[in-house]
């Protein structure tokens, strides 16, 4: 018997669709600070997190494959916030290095 998930280009629809509603949330929640560019960056960028991501996670954890939708859903919410939080790292990684060391940051 054949896998009935649909997909595009390899992608499951229903991880499309969680990350899709759940990035475009929370963009709406936070609406105050966004654009209609900045916005329709940040669903991009939840969706990337969540389609690049969710597979991983629910292997490496031993999750059930039908927690793919709330795991996609989560990513769709904070995966912007883990973009921002990478790029803001990957400028001073001794900053962050410092604040786990409990010491403050050089300035």
């Amino acid at each position: 018997m054949t896998d009935p998930t649909p997909y595009i280009f390899g992608i499951k629809v229903s991880t499309l669709m969680a990350s899709a509603v759940m990035a475009v949330l929370a963009v709406l929640l936070d609406i105050k600070r966004h654009s209609l560019v900045t916005g329709i960056l940040a669903v991009i960028a939840g969706m990337a997190v969540a389609i690049v991501t969710t597979d991983p996670i629910i292997t490496g954890l031993h999750l059930p494959a039908d927690w793919s939708h709330a795991v996609a859903g989560i990513l769709g919410i904070s995966g912007r916030n883990l973009i921002v939080w990478v790029s803001l790292v990957s400028k001073d990684p001794m900053a962050l290095w410092d604040r786990f060391r409990g010491k403050e940051a050089k300035k």
